[in-house]
């Protein structure tokens, strides 16, 4: 069993199904993306670097795309709950997925051209 499959069994059926989206967009970038736990968190890596995590937990669910991101997008995630490194959604509440998608884009952006 893959290991996102595996962190996927510790949720709810609507649960899982909002993280598999996050994990669709993640994994849309490239088909060398490549998943592994970290810190507790589902991490997605590029060329052996972090692209994002994504974590789910009891009330919440959050987006962890490295500190780069969250100070670029500082204006427009202000109006969310934030924790140490990460930008916090609730469960019950409609995905901002216009916000993630961006936020995937600009550190897609930013491992290319470090990866020059």
């Amino acid at each position: 069993m893959e290991v996102f499959e595996t962190y996927l069994g510790n949720f709810t059926e609507p649960q899982q199904a909002i993280l598999q989206a996050f994990r669709n967009r993640a994994q849309a970038y490239s088909i060398d993306i490549v998943e592994k736990m970290a810190y507790g968190l589902m991490g997605f890596y590029w060329q052996g670097r972090p692209f994002v995590y994504v974590g789910g937990f009891k009330e919440h669910w959050g987006v962890y795309a490295l500190p780069s991101a969250h100070a670029a997008f500082a204006e427009k995630t202000k109006g969310f709950k934030q924790g140490k490194g990460s930008i916090q959604f609730r469960w019950r509440e409609e995905a901002p997925w216009e916000l993630i998608e961006d936020m995937l884009a600009y550190r897609w952006r930013e491992l290319n051209s470090s990866s020059t």
